[in-house]
């Protein structure tokens, strides 16, 4: 069994935002919705986590994520991607990033109501 790129007609971006929100509303009372090394960042430097916690979840992070590109690996069967002009990832990155730890700390505050924890 093997998926190809052209399986989804759902772009990429989409789909990780929807799975992002999706943790956050599942998990983020139990783990604060560390799901990114950059909120665990934020979390530490706002000291809402003292540094032993912010290794512990930058360890799981790192073996979390080494777990999902094997499986990735496993299950979609494609040349990996490359970008010839990085600059423009790298801003897109940085946007995305600001975006979502502002999110996160805007929630974890009490910035934002429980409820629409999920949407930041």
């Amino acid at each position: 069994f093997s998926l190809g790129a052209t399986d989804f007609p759902v772009p990429t971006p989409a789909i990780a935002g929807l799975a992002l929100g999706f943790g956050v509303y599942a998990m983020g009372s139990i783990s604060g919705a560390h799901f990114n090394p950059a909120v665990t960042l934020a979390m530490l430097v706002v000291k809402k986590i003292d540094i032993k916690d912010a290794a512990l979840y930058w360890a799981a992070q790192l073996i979390g994520a080494a777990a999902a590109a094997q499986i990735a690996n496993y299950l979609i069967d494609m040349p990996a991607l490359t970008v010839e002009d990085n600059s423009i990832v790298m801003l897109s990155e940085l946007i995305g990033t600001f975006v979502f730890v502002f999110g996160v700390t805007s929630v974890a505050f009490g910035r934002v109501s429980q409820g629409a924890s999920g949407l930041m």
